[in-house]
């Protein structure tokens, strides 16, 4: 079970650090690379480099996709690779889409690439989670409140509940994820620019439903007031993910050192907020 598996990682590395894998073609320091494909390269120095610090790591398919073919096989051998270290992965992918389409995105990911945890949207209701949430052994996390400014054109709109109480759609979005969490292994995303609508959230999921939170570093996002209003445990109840601040610490020859300390710092501070060590 991927909650397990989170839990396992948890206790090992001491921290909640998810390191995303937004490997920009554009900023990977590819003189500096050796042979064989840069996305593949850049993503297992930086998995080797930082390994001892983060939970997981979250690829997103944005940047692999759009190179193609090559892309795709990136994406595929960055997989391989984590999964030979016992790491887990979460395919930052935010599929959504009516029940047949979502059938094959959730084979895509699931059976053919094995990914651990995957992204989804749920705007078209169930039909688009359903698909992925028969997959009881990996983790599914929906979009509830995310980390960028325009969130709000739609999350933070007004909707009536059966009760007549007035509520923000992703508050709604969140009991929902409650109510369809059958086999217990949804999740939620929500960004951690906003504590305290994180906070809202956790109160609607409960203790021990993870939420995966973007939007520490590069987006401003600040990491104690996420680990307070997420009520971070040691059960891996929630997932700080970092991408940018982490792979691009530096784009010289010291790419993977630099990406190296900026997980050991983040993961310092999570693990002096949960009161715990890594394991040695």
């Amino acid at each position: 079970m991927f909650r397990e598996a989170i839990a396992r990682r948890v206790e090992q590395t001491g921290s909640v650090l998810c390191i995303g894998l937004d490997s920009d073609m554009t900023q990977i320091p590819t003189k500096h690379l050796g042979s064989g494909d840069p996305q593949v390269t850049f993503n297992k120095a930086i998995i080797d480099a930082t390994k001892d610090h983060a939970v997981c790591y979250k690829p997103n398919a944005a940047f692999y996709e759009a190179r193609g073919a090559a892309g795709w096989d990136a994406l595929a051998e960055t997989g391989d690779y984590l999964r030979s270290l016992g790491i887990p992965s979460i395919i930052d992918a935010k599929r959504g889409d009516i029940g047949n389409t979502a059938r094959m995105y959730a084979k895509a990911f699931f059976d053919e690439m094995d990914f651990d945890a995957v992204t989804v949207n749920p705007y078209m209701g169930e039909d688009a989670i359903a698909p992925f949430r028969q997959y009881e052994e990996k983790g599914v996390f929906v979009l509830c409140y995310t980390s960028n400014a325009s969130r709000v054109d739609f999350q933070t709109q007004l909707i009536r509940t059966d009760e007549g109480a007035d509520v923000p759609l992703y508050e709604w979005a969140a009991r929902k994820i409650v109510e369809w969490d059958d086999a217990d292994n949804l999740g939620a995303v929500v960004g951690a620019t906003a504590p305290e609508e994180l906070g809202d959230v956790r109160r609607i999921l409960g203790p021990e439903l993870p939420v995966l939170c973007p939007g520490v570093g590069a987006q401003g996002g600040d990491l104690e007031a996420t680990l307070q209003q997420g009520t971070a445990t040691r059960r891996g109840n929630i997932l700080v993910n970092v991408s940018r601040s982490v792979l691009f610490a530096s784009t010289g020859r010291d790419f993977a050192e630099a990406a190296r300390r900026s997980a050991e710092d983040l993961a310092g501070r999570m693990r002096a907020f949960l009161g715990c060590a890594m394991e040695r």
